[in-house]
């Protein structure tokens, strides 16, 4: 049974296999093309979009490229795996598909073992991922996925009666135990930069940094962004030293 998509850039149908009338739950799509007369030779030739393809491409389902002869009352067909990878730096590029690839000759018991053996490993890779992620989860930043780079052993009070574990991410995070020392941009509770209070000190002795500027966190979370002294001859620039410090923090913030 097939169904015209409307709403699915680059596919025209999808394709639900049934075996003796019972529905299996496997399916295949198809993108069509046709042309009023057949060419030359023992090949078709279809255009097609490079954004097209590699938005085919990146369907779970087993994709079938289509193309119909008006002149011959015949259509021809190709997997999307037999297609030859093509050149990403262009725009289009032709598919061949050969002529004893005829719709009404096709094997559908071929195709259905081939639809039914591309879902199952994808649906078993999909399952080894997710186990994959569920057991190696600890060793990625919570917000973000940056891998651990560092995990050690620290005392949590001076005397050193009680251990934990402080762990350090590529992207800056940082934790110890179940306690937040330093944030990922990634975090949704970030801080903006106006959730630090600027406080300024003015030295006129001093020959180049005359102005030194530091900022205090005035919520929970930006205390916990530590962000350090800017000097400058003026004021505004002891200010963008600080601000600059925290967009170079904050730069993976949306990423």
């Amino acid at each position: 049974m097939s169904e015209r998509i409307t709403n699915d850039y680059g596919v025209d149908l999808r394709v639900d296999i049934f075996e003796s009338k019972r529905a299996t739950g496997l399916e295949f799509l198809v993108q069509l093309k046709s042309s009023t007369r057949a060419t030359k030779g023992r090949i078709e030739r279809i255009r097609l979009r490079l954004a097209t393809y590699n938005y085919l491409v990146n369907k779970l389902q087993v994709v079938m490229l289509v193309k119909y002869i008006e002149e011959t009352n015949e259509a021809y067909w190709i997997l999307l795996r037999d297609i030859p990878p093509p050149d990403q730096t262009r725009e289009t590029f032709t598919i061949q598909i050969p002529k004893e690839n005829t719709l009404s000759t096709i094997s559908w018991v071929n195709i259905n073992n081939h639809v039914r053996k591309v879902t199952e490993d994808k649906l078993t890779t999909r399952e080894q991922i997710e186990q994959f992620r569920k057991e190696f989860k600890e060793y990625l930043c919570p917000f973000c996925g940056s891998e651990l780079i560092s995990r050690i052993d620290a005392p949590a009070d001076p005397l050193e009666d009680h251990w934990d574990v402080r762990d350090t991410f590529s992207c800056g995070f940082q934790r110890f135990g179940n306690f937040i020392e330093q944030l990922c941009p990634s975090d949704p509770r970030f801080p903006q930069f106006e959730d630090f209070e600027l406080h300024y000190s003015y030295i006129p002795e001093e020959p180049t940094h005359k102005w030194q500027c530091f900022a205090i966190g005035k919520t929970d979370m930006a205390r916990k962004l530590r962000l350090g002294f800017g000097l400058g001859e003026t004021k505004e620039e002891a200010r963008n030293q600080i601000l600059e410090e925290y967009n170079d923090y904050a730069k993976n913030k949306n990423n």
